[in-house]
């Protein structure tokens, strides 16, 4: 699913635990943004590699508001 230039993957390998995963880019020019750092209520956090990819994982299953900042970058949170 991508969302404001945010692509996000949600897995339930092993319920009641998942992976949040997903890659975070410029919304108006589709750039990946490396060093983004990727936040969720209940707080989780990564921070993206240089591909603009983070991965959450061993979060327990539910429903949670994502933000995603960097700096140079307005935060957008889902």
């Amino acid at each position: 699913m991508t969302v404001g230039g945010q692509t996000f993957t949600v897995s339930q390998a092993g319920a009641p635990h998942g992976t949040l995963q997903g890659t975070v880019t410029d919304a108006s020019t589709g750039a990946v943004i490396s060093g983004a750092t990727v936040t969720t209520t209940g707080g989780y956090f990564a921070t993206t590699n240089s591909s603009g990819v983070y991965q959450i994982a061993n979060m327990f299953v539910g429903a949670y508001d994502v933000t995603a900042s960097a700096f140079g970058h307005q935060a957008l949170t889902i």
